[in-house]
């Protein structure tokens, strides 16, 4: 861990002091960065300086000499005050793969070859899913590709066999969020949260049904559940423990658990999640031209438990049979969704048709419009 010393830029360290309690204090030289802190304990202040640039000579020693500071001040290893460092300004997703071919801490080519695929899939639908939530993605987007390419795979550790995924730090590209910016989640964050809570919910499902109505909307979807099971199918007695080190520059949601492990009876739960969501009997990409017969400025959902606003009913007829659809829009579209109605003007909408409801239900509005 001590050859990471060298990944440690200013602004990491500068962002890590300030969340820690440091203070900075201002200096006559522009190029170097001094703070300041009380520690009870010792009832001493102390004070760090180091370079503003990493590209200075001394810069290395610098911060290798802040580091050993740190660790003595602390009570902590200098490997741990390099990992506090570093992980201030970056989340990373640990998934330790236990399993009889994995005990000496190594893997079978197939496995590894599984494992890369089954993560890459799994943060791009993931990615895909926070954008639109829907029971199954029929092909990546541009975006959601774009967004993957801002993780990494880092160094695996030992201890069965743990790959760690490490999303983009904030400051690689020349990004440095004020302590007022720390709201204003990444994609990163979003796709790691949904993936983290995703298992949670298998994790711990009781009713099956419900998790069928909700997973997809925060949790994992079919695509999601397959880029496991690519990984576990290779051997049955695999093992997934997912564990999150969250960047501390923004608030971690305290509804998310840092580790979750995922058994047999876990992936066989994702198996028929993810068949309820491929089956279009039960979900339907759908383009909807009809009436619109009744608006409700509030509606109980009685599958989600919840109340929702702005809900239309529209009737859609398909080879001569009347549907009665529901679905929730915006502000703006209810609005034209009145004015069809009260013009009795037809409209057009696309969707994902949830069939599996008493009343068919359309997710994920879009191009509501009068047709």
């Amino acid at each position: 861990m001590l050859e990471f010393i060298e990944r440690i830029l200013p602004e990491n360290l500068e962002l890590y002091l300030k969340i820690t309690g440091w203070e900075k204090k201002p200096h006559k030289n522009q190029y170097l960065y001094v703070f300041e802190k009380f520690y009870e304990e010792y009832s001493k202040s102390y004070k760090i300086v180091f370079p503003s640039n990493r590209d200075f000579e001394d810069f290395t020693d610098k911060i290798r000499t802040v580091v050993k500071t740190l660790s003595v001040l602390n009570s902590e290893s200098q490997q741990s005050e390099i990992r506090n460092i570093l992980n201030t300004s970056k989340d990373i997703l640990s998934l330790r793969i236990i399993s009889s071919s994995s005990r000496n801490g190594s893997i079978p080519l197939e496995l590894a070859s599984r494992l890369v695929m089954g993560i890459k899939d799994l943060i791009i639908y993931s990615v895909c899913n926070e954008t639109r939530p829907i029971p199954v993605v029929p092909r990546m987007t541009k975006d959601s590709i774009k967004y993957a390419n801002e993780f990494r795979f880092a160094q695996t550790q030992k201890g069965s066999y743990i790959v760690n995924i490490e999303s983009q730090d904030i400051f690689e590209d020349g990004i440095q969020l004020g302590m007022n910016d720390m709201h204003d989640y990444p994609m990163t964050r979003k796709a790691i949260e949904r993936i983290q809570r995703g298992f949670e919910l298998i994790a711990n499902v009781k009713d099956e049904s419900k998790l069928q109505d909700i997973s997809y909307h925060c949790g994992l979807n079919a695509n999601m559940c397959d880029a496991i099971l690519e990984i576990t199918d290779y051997q049955g007695d695999i093992e997934i423990e997912s564990k999150v080190n969250w960047a501390n520059y923004m608030p971690q949601s305290k509804e998310i658990p840092d580790t979750i492990s995922l058994k047999s009876i876990d992936f066989a739960v994702m198996k028929r999640l993810s068949d309820f969501y491929r089956n279009e009997e039960n979900y339907v990409e759908v383009d909807i031209v009809g009436y619109v017969s009744t608006l409700h400025k509030k509606w109980v959902d009685y599958k989600e438990k919840r109340a929702k606003d702005r809900v239309v009913t529209i009737i859609w007829i398909v080879e001569g049979d009347i549907h009665y659809v529901k679905t929730q829009l915006t502000e703006d579209d209810y609005k034209v969704a009145c004015d069809a109605h009260r013009d009795s003007r037809p409209i057009e909408i696309s969707g994902t048709l949830d069939k599996s409801r008493n009343r068919w239900f359309l997710e994920n509005p879009q191009g509501f419009r009068i047709h």
